[in-house]
Parts: C-alpha cells; sequence; structure tokens
C-alpha cells in the first residue's frame, strides 16, 4: 500500500526556486518531446535542468513555453560552475519524477501466452484506457501517471480475474514457499500449495501451472 499512497501525497519539493507541480500525464509528455538528457540518462547540465523544469510548469494541454525566464537566466549564472547543486537540485527533481509514477506490482501468470504487447505511445493508451474509466480527455491528461497505472490497473481487476495485486509481505512469502516447494514431487507441491495460499490464487496458480506442463 505504501506505494500508493506515495503516489497520492508525493509531496512538493522546491527545485531551483520553484516549488513543483503535480506530475501529470500532459507534462511527462512535455518532458518528453523535448528530449530532456534527465530521462535518457545522458549527461546533462544545470541549463538541461532549468529547460526540464519549464517543460514541467506548463498548465494541462497548454504546449510548454521553453524560452529562459529572467529567474532562470539569474539562476543559472549563479549557479552554473556549482556542481554541487546542480547535483543536489537534479536528486530532488529524479525523485519527484520517480513518486509521481509508482506504479502497481501485478502477478505475472506463469502462462502468458494470452498477453499481447500495446503498440500505442504508452502515454496515449494511459490516456483512451482513463477515458473508457470515465474521465473526460483533460482529465485524463491531468493525471498522474503512477495513479493513471493505479486506476486502470483497478479497472482490469473488476473486469477480469487474471489481475491481482502484488501485496509486498505476502508476495515474499509466497515466494520463499515457491523456492521450497520446487524440491518436492508435485503431488506435494500441489497440496502444500493449497494449504499455503488464498484459494483464488491456488486456483490460478494451479491452472497456470498445468498449462504450462503440458506444453511441449
Amino acid at each position: 500500500m505504501k506505494p500508493f499512497l506515495q503516489t497520492l501525497f508525493p509531496g512538493t519539493p522546491r527545485i531551483c526556486g520553484h516549488d513543483m507541480p503535480p506530475l501529470t500525464l500532459w507534462r511527462l509528455t512535455c518532458l518528453q518531446a523535448i528530449g530532456s538528457p534527465i530521462l535518457t540518462g545522458d549527461a546533462f547540465d544545470l541549463a538541461d535542468l532549468l529547460l526540464a523544469i519549464r517543460a514541467v510548469s506548463t498548465p494541462n494541454l497548454i504546449p510548454p513555453d521553453l524560452r529562459p525566464t529572467i529567474r532562470h537566466r539569474w539562476h543559472y549564472r549563479r549557479y552554473k560552475k556549482n556542481r554541487f547543486y546542480l547535483q543536489e537540485q537534479a536528486s530532488l527533481f529524479v525523485r519527484w519524477l520517480s513518486l509521481h509514477q509508482n506504479r502497481p506490482e501485478l502477478w505475472q501468470p506463469e502462462d502468458d501466452s494470452e498477453t499481447r504487447s500495446i503498440t500505442a505511445p504508452p502515454v496515449l493508451s494511459q490516456v483512451c484506457a482513463l477515458m473508457e474509466c470515465g474521465l473526460t480527455h483533460s482529465e485524463a491528461w491531468d493525471t498522474s501517471p503512477g495513479y493513471a497505472s493505479w486506476m486502470i490497473a483497478a479497472r482490469a481487476e473488476r473486469n477480469s480475474d487474471r489481475v491481482q495485486f502484488v501485496d509486498d509481505i505476502e508476495d515474499e512469502k509466497i515466494e520463499a514457499m515457491f523456492e521450497e516447494l520446487e524440491q518436492r514431487d508435485e503431488s506435494a507441491i500441489i497440496a502444500q500449495a493449497k494449504a499455503d495460499l488464498p484459494s483464488a490464487v491456488f486456483e490460478k496458480w494451479l491452472a497456470a501451472r498445468q498449462t504450462k506442463k503440458a506444453k511441449p
């Protein structure tokens, strides 16, 4: 539950003198559109960081104004040679990005033959899925990336028994149990799994295991 709560309440860091706004799908797309090296992992300087801040400071569905402001020109002249300041502010920016993009971890069935790849741009796919959830076009673009993923997954779980959220604590216990089970024969594995797993989880696990073993 902690990743979900962090997605809802990511905080408001102050970066390069700016109180950062919530990250939305639109603002993330603006950042991607300028090819920010902060996203790609390439080397960057203070000018790149200030440009990224301008890109994500735009209102919903409005193209960003990327022209340096007087405030940013002054900020660049003052701190451009301060590597420690750049590293500190860039770390805050990256953390701000990541906290808004906490996504749910879902159970992965052993038999994933029915899964297929989405070929549409990921952000557009999320927007369409949010609109299927009942949001308007504008509201969908104004949703944070992380919360969008949680909403889409929650709706998918309501419509399919193949989707199930992972509980971090239970998942660790079950994974350890599976490692121990694999050392036993098949009948003992199934009996122990049935005793230890919730019935819904056991049925999915057993069906996927039998399908997998039936394959040549």
